[in-house]
């Protein structure tokens, strides 16, 4: 916190941005959940302005263990976006993050029903050009005033950008 020269104002930087990510850390498909963890650790240090990342292990894509660590991001940790790499534990936890109006990310295909019903939630492998329309009115929504996408290259990167 920085404190003004006339003392009457006091300026402190703004907050990061606190990103909960859930994904298999131990047991059958810890590597995939590695292969999800590293680039999103790479591109967020390379940021401009890094959030702060929080990691919760749902095992084997275990739906229980989704809810369990949503609910600690959410609750004990206050996040402020959560990312789901499978898509078991993004369906499980998709009602309490809508109830919470808490955006949410999932790396596991869905479809428009579900996307549908669940319009804080958006899929990164299907849908592209869709959810990036959603994206869009979610940032209008929120008056956020600057942001950053994370895309990568390809097919689906393209698709998902100009979605966007």
């Amino acid at each position: 916190m920085v404190v003004s020269v006339a003392g009457a104002e006091e300026i402190s930087a703004p907050r990061k941005l606190k990103i909960g990510v859930i994904v298999p850390l131990t047991g059958g498909v810890a590597t995939w959940g590695t292969s999800v963890r590293n680039p999103i650790e790479v591109t967020n240090a390379e940021s401009e302005n890094p959030a702060e990342l929080l990691f919760e292990d749902e095992e084997t894509c275990s739906a229980t263990k989704a809810l369990s660590a949503f609910r600690i991001l959410q609750s004990v940790k206050n996040v402020d976006i959560i990312i789901a790499s499978c898509l078991e534990g993004g369906q499980a936890i998709a009602s309490l993050a809508k109830a919470s109006k808490l955006p949410f990310f999932i790396s596991g295909r869905s479809s428009r029903d579900f996307q549908d019903r669940n319009p804080n939630a958006l899929s990164w492998l299907s849908l592209l050009d869709y959810e990036g329309e959603a994206i869009g009115k979610l940032i209008l929504e929120k008056k956020w005033n600057s942001g950053a996408a994370l895309v990568w290259m390809g097919y689906f990167g393209v698709q998902f950008a100009d979605g966007i």
